[in-house]
């Protein structure tokens, strides 16, 4: 059985429709879904789905960008809920958060180096204190981000890996697990797939990063409006082309993975 250890189920994309994308996961052979958050807006429906559907557990976090402009709370207020809903027994980890230095899509707002790490600061120290592992998001901020997993050295996974090799070397070093999308699937993917073959099975997570980035070929299909749980089992086929291993294998260890890590 699969685990989806990174999807956004509280994104608006879903709407009505969140029985049917479960139904189709289960279908898909997915048995776990680890639902993410980027606000706290998020973070509370994020818990509330959990609470609903019994294969999905929480993870509450913010963004190093704003991705909820209408909050009304100030950063640190939000942070402060944050620490409440993260002691829910339904939450498993802290995130996604770390730094994005990238432009700004439309939905989010920007925020300044020092905004950034003050919010990546309490959330880790949140994940100390609670024992809930963190979940790192890190975009055209690599330099950054190692310096932080250095100077915390924090038990989690870096999300939606995108990084060399070198940089995959440093993460793995520091006891964390690399997680892995429909990104190895596309023509860009590149130096993923070898960074993909060389990290050990054993510290590899599965993702979709639902409702982004869909893997091909259903990426391709124009019928295909958004990515979903079931998808992961084509990552999970990736993966296990890429290493020459069965199919089943990768879906048994990254499972036991995500179980050791999340404390499924």
């Amino acid at each position: 059985m699969l685990i989806d250890t990174h999807a956004h189920l509280r994104w608006d994309s879903y709407g009505l429709s969140l029985d049917d994308v479960i139904e189709r996961a289960t279908a898909a052979g997915v048995n776990k879904i680890i639902c993410v958050s980027s606000s706290l807006k998020e973070a509370q429906g994020a818990v509330a789905i959990a609470g609903k559907y019994p294969k999905v557990v929480a993870v509450v976090g913010i963004h190093p960008q704003d991705t909820d402009a209408g909050q009304k709370e100030t950063v640190d207020d939000q942070l402060e809920l944050l620490a409440e809903l993260a002691k829910s027994p339904k939450v498993v980890a802290i995130g996604e958060c770390g730094f994005d230095f990238s432009p700004v899509p439309p939905m989010e707002k920007e925020r300044s180096v020092g905004e950034q790490e003050m919010i990546f600061t309490f959330q880790l120290n949140l994940s100390r204190r609670l024992g809930k592992p963190i979940v790192i998001h890190s975009r055209n901020a690599k330099d950054k981000t190692v310096e932080y997993i250095k100077k915390f050295h924090p038990a989690g996974v870096w999300h939606c890996f995108v990084e060399d090799w070198e940089t995959a070397e440093i993460a793995l070093a520091e006891g964390l697990y690399l997680s892995f999308n429909g990104i190895i699937t596309y023509k860009s993917g590149g130096k993923i797939l070898e960074v993909a073959k060389n990290t050990p099975l054993e510290r590899i997570l599965l993702e979709t990063d639902a409702p982004f980035l869909t893997p091909e070929p259903l990426r391709s299909n124009p019928r295909i409006k958004i990515n979903e749980p079931a998808h992961v089992k084509i990552v999970a086929e990736k993966i296990a082309e890429i290493k020459g291993i069965a199919f089943q294998e990768v879906a048994e260890v990254t499972s036991e993975n995500a179980e050791k890590l999340f404390r499924l």
